[in-house]
């Protein structure tokens, strides 16, 4: 159940990927189950993997890595618009 505060899970996001911003719930999720089915496969434990998955991340649970994240999503958005810019501005240049 969402709570709508800002704790809320869902307001954590695992970046997984250039321009991939996700849910960490659903990544760690996600990767919870990979490493269940892996460990199944390989004949291990199931149960560690599972658990693995679910803790592999949990640093970026905190504000500072989110806050940290944020700011060079922000950072790259600003450099691609000024990049824009200056090809409006100097279109022989292309």
């Amino acid at each position: 159940m969402r709570t709508g505060r800002s704790s809320d899970l869902y307001e954590l996001y695992a970046f997984c990927g250039e321009g991939v911003k996700e849910p960490l719930i659903d990544h760690l999720i996600e990767v919870s189950e990979l490493c269940r089915k892996l460990c199944k496969y390989a004949g291990l434990d199931e149960r560690v993997g599972a658990i693995a998955g679910l803790f592999h991340d949990v640093g970026k649970a905190l504000p500072e890595f989110q806050r940290i994240k944020q700011r060079e999503e922000c950072d790259e958005m600003k450099r691609v618009v000024l990049e824009y810019i200056e090809d409006a501005e100097n279109p022989h240049d292309l």
